[in-house]
């Protein structure tokens, strides 16, 4: 990406990349493009994103992954803005289910 658009991939790319991955992740594990085949076969699966691990819930189709507390570095520049502070794991944010199948 860098070397073809002379710039680091932003938020919007890694979650393109991250929607591409999971189309590619639940045809593989479908075998198919039935949408009933799609749902079975994406419910509860894992992949992996620019982000890191992504999963779908079962339950209500949410996807989760941790997320991350950054800050702005005090000599940022353009390609260095971004200090990790802490990674936030998925397990530790539940979402209420609200959407029942």
């Amino acid at each position: 990406y860098q070397k073809r658009y002379n710039a680091p991939p932003d938020f919007f790319v890694a979650g393109g990349f991250a929607a591409a991955s999971a189309v590619f992740n639940g045809i593989t594990k479908a075998g198919d493009t039935d949408t009933e085949k799609l749902i079975a076969a994406m419910e509860g699966m894992m992949f992996e994103t620019p982000k890191g691990d992504m999963i779908f819930r079962a339950v209500d189709h949410q996807a989760q992954q941790d997320m991350f507390h950054w800050r702005i570095k005090k000599d940022a520049t353009d390609n260095d803005l971004l200090e990790l502070v802490a990674t936030i794991p998925a397990a530790t944010m539940p979402l209420p289910f609200r959407n029942k199948r």
